[in-house]
């Protein structure tokens, strides 16, 4: 991107700010020659105030050689400012909440922009194991944002520092089901875009993280309206992996519509695009998805093909949680294949694991399935009891009641021998649109009047 001739004509007359200078330098030494023509004729009209003939060579030269330095120097200190980042980063994070605040409001060496950076790179590293924490890094960041020096970083790179640190602050709200706070987030983060650089980067984190939270809220097809913008912007900037994402994002939302079809093709094309040595775990979740899509819409054999690749990927990765989710996803494929005796054991492991793990969905959902299994080969007694035995633990866990009554009612209905396989299915379906949908509510006529092996 050129320059603007305002920027030019601040830059000849000494008014930008450090920051603003280095990049303009850079662009110069570059050899953009249109830029270098332009500088050159500014130097009069910017120096005397009067248009006239290009001033001796020696004298443009003295005057870039002491941008050039002033610069540099600028430069240098950035460097020496990222280095000290990342341990002014840890000694932040040693620090309760109210301490960090107060550190960043009147230390100068807690105010700079690689800090505010280092920062938004912890919160993302946090945001999946802990989002509160991570909502509490959002408010550090910003903070720090709001500390930064005009005169060192320039206005526009400071609303941009500000519009990430809000992005992010979204996403984090997001995480903890604070849908308010986080449109909050990004209202501020836009006004701050406004004012900011221009960078499209900046603009596609904001894009991503709206369209997040347009799914989360159920409001899917403005969601992928603005995945297609989101998409658009990438495919501009020629970023292949990055468009491999947004069709990862694009799959997620079509899989809320309920369009399996929709979502197997993104998947497909994700995996295509996405770059695996720069991003291995989004290539992992792409390829875990399409795995369960293909299993969901009746196509097992299909997704046995991509199995052992999986399985390879999940081991390299590690993470206990991805290993005990491989587990459960191995016996939803064995079940569709036919191989009950393995879907067993995976259903059972994977049971286990998410008790004490104490993810509640996955608690119900996982005994739904073991249910199914025990239930096919005549063993009511032990499928109802495992679904008995999953009610208080998911009332333990803060499972939605409606889940929990889905599951009860399933359990009675068995322990009375008037549940069928339909039955079961439908509940597990039930649950599962509970996951996404928290106003949904259940409703046994509307299970049961779809279910013709049920006669209670």
């Amino acid at each position: 991107m050129h320059p603007s001739t305002t920027s030019l004509e601040r830059f000849m007359s000494g008014d930008l700010s450090p920051i603003e200078n280095r990049d303009i330098v850079r662009h110069l030494v570059a050899g953009c020659s249109s830029c270098t023509e332009e500088t050159t004729r500014l130097w009069d009209v910017v120096i005397t105030g009067r248009s006239a003939p290009v001033p001796p060579p020696e004298a443009y030269e003295r005057a870039f050689d002491r941008a050039r330095e002033k610069a540099a120097a600028t430069y240098s200190q950035l460097l020496r400012e990222k280095d000290a980042a990342a341990a002014r980063c840890l000694e932040l994070l040693r620090l309760a909440p109210q301490q960090q605040q107060m550190l960043v409001r009147n230390n100068p060496s807690f105010q700079t922009l690689s800090l505010c950076d280092a920062v938004l790179t912890s919160l993302e590293d946090t945001l999946f194991d802990d989002a509160a924490a991570a909502v509490n890094l959002a408010n550090v960041a910003q903070q720090i944002a709001e500390h930064l020096e005009v005169s060192v970083y320039g206005a526009a790179n400071i609303a941009d520092a500000k519009a990430r640190a809000s992005t992010l602050a979204a996403r984090a709200f997001r995480e903890t089901s604070d849908y308010e706070a986080a449109e909050r987030a990004l209202r501020t983060a836009r006004a701050h875009l406004d004012e900011g650089t221009g960078d499209p980067t900046e603009k596609a984190k904001f894009l991503s993280s709206l369209g997040s939270l347009l799914t989360a809220r159920r409001r899917s097809h403005e969601a992928l309206k603005v995945y297609d913008e989101l998409e658009t912007l990438h495919s501009k900037l020629g970023d292949r992996h990055m468009v491999g994402r947004v069709q990862l994002k694009k799959a997620f939302t079509h899989a809320k519509l309920q369009e399996p079809e929709a979502v197997i093709e993104l998947l497909h094309r994700s995996i295509e695009l996405l770059d695996p040595a720069r991003d291995p775990r989004r290539q992992t979740i792409a390829l875990h998805n399409l795995v369960l899509a293909l299993v969901e819409s009746g196509r097992p054999e299909e997704a046995k093909q991509h199995i052992d690749e999986l399985r390879r990927l999940h081991t390299e990765q590690g993470g206990h949680l991805n290993q005990v989710r491989f587990r459960w996803l191995e016996g939803r494929l064995a079940y569709a294949l036919g191989e009950s005796n393995t879907a067993e054991d995976c259903f059972a492991t994977a049971r286990t694991e998410f008790i004490e793990l104490e993810i509640g969905i996955d608690v119900a959902l996982a005994s739904l399935d073991l249910a199914q299994v025990l239930f096919d080969r005549g063993d009511l007694d032990q499928a109802q009891e495992r679904l008995t035995e999953a009610i208080p633990i998911l009332q333990a866990l803060g499972v939605q009641p409606e889940a929990r009554a889905a599951l009860a009612f399933l359990g009675q209905a068995l322990q009375v021998r008037a549940a069928g396989a339909k039955l079961i299915r439908r509940t597990a379906a039930f649950v599962r649109r509970v996951q996404v949908d928290p106003s949904a509510r259940f409703r046994p006529e509307e299970i049961l009047s779809a279910d013709s092996d049920a006669t209670v």
